[in-house]
């Protein structure tokens, strides 16, 4: 199963939950497809487990994951990142920290998840031009975010303190920009996943 899932040239979907094994912390590793699923269950979390399984190092797809730093250290493959969590986040801080671009940005998201159906259907120029709307739309938003920090979106200081502590709003901004491509990667093609619930389920 393991080879089956390392040498897919489609999308695979990972994810790794803790789980208490006789009074200790182990992890259960989920690779997954629509009709294949690999659990491994192993006492590291990061890139030793990830290397024992041995489907990401050798892995040359699409990898869907929730953006756990370990998995980007594999270059070969692309990687996608879920936009479920991503949505959480846009919610809670737009709800509870009450950050204005974070109730746009969500809303941009779930109209081009609901729209992809319909426009790849459309022509290659139709296409097109629909994925640079959402682009700059979404350049647009993270924009008027940053501006409520004093900080322009090309700038790439740390993330300002309040009370002492780095703000997830300015963190999730830095995100949404650093892997824009990850985030978007669902408007190019609709091969690839808007979430990583194959692998959640």
């Amino acid at each position: 199963v393991a080879d089956l899932l390392a040498n897919d040239t489609g999308s695979v979907h990972f994810d790794e939950t803790g789980m208490t094994n006789q009074s200790d912390l182990d992890w259960v590793h989920v690779a997954s497809t629509s009709k294949i699923t690999l659990l491994e269950i192993h006492p590291r979390r990061g890139a030793e487990a990830i290397d024992a399984i041995e489907i990401l190092p050798n892995f040359e797809g699409v990898a869907v994951h929730d953006g756990y730093r370990s998995y980007f250290t594999y270059s070969g493959c692309e990687h996608v990142l879920c936009n479920a969590h991503i949505l959480r986040e846009l919610k809670y801080i737009s709800e509870i920290q009450h950050e204005r671009w974070a109730g746009r940005m969500k809303d941009l998201l779930v109209r081009a998840n609901r729209e992809r159906e319909g426009v790849f259907v459309l022509g290659a120029e139709e296409r097109s031009r629909w994925q640079k709307e959402i682009d700059k739309r979404y350049d647009q938003i993270l924009r008027s975010g940053y501006r409520l920090y004093g900080e322009n979106i090309d700038e790439t200081r740390g993330a300002p303190k309040k009370n002492g502590a780095r703000t997830e709003a300015k963190l999730l901004l830095d995100r949404m920009r650093d892997f824009k491509g990850c985030i978007l990667a669902f408007t190019i093609t609709n091969r690839i996943p808007f979430t990583n619930n194959q692998a959640e389920r």
